[in-house]
Formats: structure tokens, sequence, C-alpha cells
């Protein structure tokens, strides 16, 4: 479902008389069916951390001799980066991809800040103050293989379509819609879509947020 049938969808399901939005660049009135669609989507996806949906594979080439690669190096200029998932990392060597290692920052300059020697990058770290990839000097080109996170995808044109599956975008739509009868004073439309948004929204948190784990050591 995209965008502008999400807008219309919202008017219907608020037993609003018309059609609109007959477009993304609509003004006056129906506008606000825009608005509430395109805010509910991005507070969805800023809710929590790890949807899977936002979770993306990537890789990018090291330059022989280069050490650091900001994420417009790694991704381009216009790119939706947030975070790296430190533990996905893996180098291509001969052939096969090897897990790298993940070190802390601090101690990661400790130990290579005078380190010289060109070898094939076994461990990395992030820089915090840009998300600067920090490699030891590699000694020739390889492919690096990682998953990120991206930052939430904002609708716009009227055949955008939201990025979760398929079967989460009537959820928008209930958002969207609870959203739009609380602005206009709709008590009984405004708890019937808050409740469907409620109920689907919690299955989808099951669905689609990884669980957590915890590993408990050993008594000793």
């Amino acid at each position: 479902m995209n965008f502008l049938k999400m807008a219309q969808d919202v008017r219907l399901k608020s037993g609003v008389q018309g059609t609109g939005p007959s477009s993304a660049e609509t003004t006056g009135y129906d506008q606000i069916f825009l608005v509430v669609v395109r805010d509910v989507w991005r507070d969805i996806q800023a809710a929590k951390k790890t949807w899977k949906w936002m979770r993306v594979g990537a890789s990018f080439q090291t330059q022989l001799g280069k050490t650091t690669y900001t994420p417009a190096e790694v991704f381009g200029p216009n790119n939706r980066f947030k975070r790296y998932y430190d533990y996905t990392f893996y180098i291509q060597e001969s052939g096969k991809k090897c897990p790298m290692r993940y070190v802390n920052y601090d101690y990661y300059i400790r130990k290579h800040s005078n380190d010289t020697n060109q070898c094939v990058p076994k461990e990395f770290t992030i820089r915090e103050s840009d998300n600067a990839l920090i490699f030891p000097t590699p000694n020739g080109v390889y492919w690096i293989f990682f998953d990120y996170h991206k930052t939430v995808q904002t609708l716009t044109a009227a055949t955008d379509v939201p990025e979760c599956p398929e079967d989460y975008h009537p959820i928008i739509v209930y958002g969207a819609t609870a959203s739009y009868c609380l602005s206009m004073s709709m008590a009984a439309l405004q708890q019937e879509y808050s409740q469907r948004f409620t109920e689907s929204y919690d299955q989808m948190v099951r669905e689609q947020v990884p669980r957590e784990t915890f590993k408990i050591g050993g008594i000793v």
C-alpha cells in the first residue's frame, strides 16, 4: 500500500466525506490525512532500535594503505546509515569470508596508534564521533561484509511504500486514523482504531523485534 492510498484510507475510515487527497502535493484540508500517515510511520520506525526490516546487509572494498572509512565513503553521500551491527563484520580472504573482531575504540588506539605494518585486517573499531570504520593498515584490497541499521524512512511521493512487510501496512492506517480522530474529537472512532492499532502493533513487535538473549556466567 503506498503513501497516497494510506491517506485516502484514513479519510474513508474516519467517515469524512470526499475521496481525497488526490496527490501527495495537495494543499488545504486534505493535507492533514497525508500528515498523520507520515507522522505515524516515522513514530513507528523510531519506537524500536532493532526492527528487522531496518537492518540491511552491505559491503565495500578497502583500499591499499587506507585505514579510515567514513559512512559517506562506505555508502555514498546520500545514505540512510544510522549505526553498524559491529558483530556482523566479515572479510573475504582467499575466497572465504572470515569473521572480524570488533574492539573498543580506546583499546584499539592504544594498540595500533604506532603500528605501521600492513596486514590483512582481522579486527576493527568504530570512531564514535563520526561512525568511521578504522582498520589496521590493509596490505591489499579486501571485500568487507556487514549489516547496518537504517535511519527512518520519510514518506514523500504518492507512490512511496513503507519499507516494513506489507502485512503491517494496515497498522500505519489504524494509527493515523486514531490520530486524526483524536484531533477531531471523534471519541468512538478514536477508541476503536486505537485498540486496533495497539493489538496489531503488539503483534508486529513480537514478530519484528529480535528477542534479547542474556548470557549467565557459571557459578564460581
